[in-house]
């Protein structure tokens, strides 16, 4: 997995959400469950993006246009994913 993306304590935020939550304590836990799971979703992304990386068959030299467009469009796709 990529280094580059710094990765919140998701945990922590869920105790502090519950030590210092003035509201209702569920409402509390259910938005630090939905953190944790975007924060595991985050985490498939960059698998993904680092097997697509890797995978010579998505980044040969383009012999046309098509390709060049889609190895293009998969480049900025892969940066808006790794970043911060």
């Amino acid at each position: 997995m990529s280094d580059r993306v710094p990765r919140p304590d998701l945990k922590e935020i869920r105790r502090i959400g519950y030590k210092f939550d003035r509201g209702p304590e569920r409402l509390s836990a259910e938005v630090a469950d939905y953190a944790l799971q975007l924060e595991a979703d985050r985490d498939k992304l960059l698998l993904l993006v680092d097997r697509q990386a890797n995978d010579s068959g998505l980044w040969f030299s383009a012999k046309t246009a098509a390709e060049a467009y889609l190895q293009q469009e998969l480049r900025a796709l892969h940066a808006a994913i790794e970043e911060p």
